[in-house]
């Protein structure tokens, strides 16, 4: 029961909430590429940066999906 109450958020989730999980994205999306690309002295499209590219996939596709449900609610109500 006690995850259940803890995804709530997730599945109904409030505009307060959506916007700052949507600038948390941005910051830590940004941060991660300047943090492994020193500081855009390097291109980022390198085949080394794989599994960064699977965190930012995973990032996106989770604010994504924040976002949907967001809307989803808002349309219901």
């Amino acid at each position: 029961m006690e995850t259940i109450a803890k995804a709530k958020w997730y599945a109904n989730p409030t505009k307060k909430q959506v916007v700052l999980f949507t600038i948390l994205w941005f910051v830590a999306i940004l941060l991660l590429i300047v943090g492994t690309t020193s500081a855009f002295t390097e291109s980022f499209f390198n085949r080394k940066y794989t599994v960064i590219y699977i965190l930012l996939i995973g990032a996106t596709l989770s604010t994504a999906r924040l976002i949907r449900n967001y809307f989803r609610n808002k349309k219901e109500a």
